[in-house]
């Protein structure tokens, strides 16, 4: 049964390095409950690492989910040690 309430949850990309202007690898999210249609995706970094991390780019939002990827911003590549953990809010 699909939902139009808005949905949360948090994500996670592990760590891993990425190249100066590069992308992390992509995190895919699987919605609790199915939309009833395409829902608005916003996220946010909750636990970042040192380095340089851009803003989150959501990818390929579907009724049932979505990817997410952050980018590397600094002028080097970084080696992220830990997990970015990402909170993102769904809603129709």
């Amino acid at each position: 049964m699909a939902t139009d309430l808005p949905q949360v949850g948090t994500a996670s990309i592990p760590a891993q390095t990425v190249a100066s202007g590069a992308n992390s690898t992509a995190a895919t999210v699987t919605f609790p409950t199915p939309f009833p249609s395409v829902p608005q995706v916003v996220v946010s970094v909750t636990v970042g690492v040192n380095g340089f991390l851009g803003t989150p780019r959501v990818l390929s939002t579907t009724t049932s989910g979505f990817q997410v990827i952050v980018p590397n911003i600094a002028p080097t590549s970084q080696t992220w040690g830990s997990a970015i953990v990402l909170s993102w809010i769904a809603s129709i």
